[in-house]
C-alpha cells in the first residue's frame, strides 16, 4: 500500500514537472519537445484522474488544454481539436469539483 502511495505521488510530481517544462520549452519555440513533454503529462494525469477524479481531473483538463495548444502550434489542428474536445467532456466535473471546493472553503470556521 505504502508503495502504490508514493508511486501515485511521485506520478503526480513529475506530471507537474513535465507541465511546467511544456510550457517553458514551447516559450522558446521548442515546440516538438514541449509537445512531447504535455503529451506524458497528460498521460500520467489520465492515469491519476481514473484513480482519484476530484483531485485530478483539474489537473488533466488544463493539461488537454496545454496539449491542444501544442499541436496547434505545431499545424495539427485536428489532433488539437481532439484535445479540446476531451478536455471539454471534462467541463461538467470540473465545474463540479470548484463548487465543491468554494462549498468546503466557505464552511470553514
Amino acid at each position: 500500500m505504502i508503495s502504490m502511495s508514493m508511486t501515485a505521488a511521485s506520478n503526480e510530481g513529475y506530471a507537474g514537472l513535465l507541465f511546467d517544462l511544456s510550457s517553458r520549452l514551447s516559450y522558446m519555440d521548442r515546440r516538438e519537445d514541449a509537445l512531447k513533454a504535455i503529451e506524458e503529462a497528460v498521460q500520467l494525469y489520465r492515469q491519476l484522474a481514473a484513480d482519484r477524479p476530484a483531485a485530478f481531473t483539474p489537473n488533466l483538463a488544463t493539461s488537454l488544454i496545454n496539449l491542444s495548444n501544442c499541436l496547434s502550434d505545431l499545424g495539427r489542428r485536428e489532433d488539437a481539436l481532439t484535445a479540446i474536445e476531451e478536455q471539454s467532456s471534462y467541463g461538467d466535473s470540473l465545474l463540479l469539483t470548484v463548487l465543491l471546493l468554494l462549498l468546503l472553503i466557505s464552511q470553514r470556521p
